[in-house]
């Protein structure tokens, strides 16, 4: 007889700020008039006038760049964000391969969720970590250190220098739940699974409740399982993550372009797929473009699920029929 899986998909939208913008040859407001170039030789300036400054660092993560009639990406691969007046405008640095002389551009920036709920959780302290990935450079951080980093458990930081670092993963990380374990990237490591490769995978049983994981300060991105169509394989669920069994927290953390497969019954979560064991939290996260035949960004089988001042946007649920497959 054929267990029938009740699949649990929240998504839940707390609260979002989309600001949008049009590029002009120099200051771009939000106005959304449709303004066309010439762009300057080396940079544009975008000025978020709606939510006023941005505080810290602009993320290029959190930001899209169009072609304003067709709406495609321009990636923003090698572009730098610099402001001089307290974060209200931003001098962008052109990306790599940025050359459209009469094309008209639409920026648009999704802004940090803000706090309007008391969290049940805080950042986990990392004062202490069991283990460091790097030492102090960018070429340091290999996959292979953080390879043997999780293979230990524990706290794990990392010390990749002052700058963000993207750490591209070619095989599943699994976390062995024997002790509890968490990951800070202190907001400046993204992993990619290079649109090839599931990120990590946190294992046990459907009924063990301990240990648990928290991932906080990190950024996924390019975790991929497979296309095969229709896949009876629910395990393929979470393109970034999948967790079976243990406790799962996840804190401040970006999900963006992970997919799983398209198409398939009971097979969940385009970022995240958390099934059994304890609760699943998520506090202060961003989910967007994600894609799972069932929950775009999320899947959740199980257990208690609790989601908490986060943003769940452009994420796409691919399969057709209530359950499809």
């Amino acid at each position: 007889m054929r267990t029938i899986l009740v699949l649990l998909y929240t998504i839940l939208l707390l609260a979002y700020y989309v600001q949008s913008a049009t590029l002009t040859p120099a200051a771009v407001t939000l106005s959304n008039v449709i303004m066309t170039p010439p762009y300057g030789a080396t940079s544009f300036t975008v000025t978020f006038a709606q939510g006023g400054a941005i505080a810290g660092a602009l993320d290029a993560r959190r930001i899209t760049l169009q072609d304003a009639d067709t709406l495609a990406v321009i990636p923003l691969t090698g572009a730098t964000f610099s402001s001089s007046d307290g974060g209200i405008s931003w001098t962008v640095s052109k990306p790599s391969g940025f050359s459209p002389s009469t094309t008209t551009l639409k920026a648009s920036f999704i802004n940090s969720p803000p706090s309007i709920c008391s969290s049940p959780v805080s950042l986990a302290s990392v004062s202490s970590p069991d283990s460091v990935v790097g030492t102090g450079t960018p070429a340091s951080c290999t996959e292979a250190a953080l390879t043997s980093a999780i293979a230990s458990g524990g706290v794990i930081t990392f010390n990749c220098g002052p700058d963000p670092v993207t750490i591209t993963i070619t095989s599943v990380k699994n976390v062995i739940l024997t002790k509890n374990t968490i990951l800070d990237g202190k907001g400046l490591i993204t992993l990619s699974g290079g649109g090839t490769t599931r990120i990590l995978a946190i294992q046990t049983t459907f009924d063990k409740k301990l240990p648990r994981v928290t991932l906080q300060n990190l950024a996924f991105t390019g975790g991929y399982t497979t296309d095969v169509v229709n896949t009876a394989a629910t395990n393929m669920g979470g393109g970034a993550l999948y967790r079976l069994g243990g406790a799962f927290t996840i804190i401040n953390c970006d999900f963006y372009g992970n997919n799983g497969p398209s198409t398939g019954q009971d097979v969940a979560g385009g970022a995240v797929y958390s099934v059994g064991g304890d609760d699943t939290v998520i506090v202060g996260s961003v989910f967007y473009n994600n894609q799972c035949s069932n929950g775009g960004a999320v899947g959740n089988l199980g257990n208690n699920f609790t989601l908490y001042n986060s943003l769940l946007n452009g994420n796409r649920a691919s399969g057709s029929g209530g359950n499809p497959g």
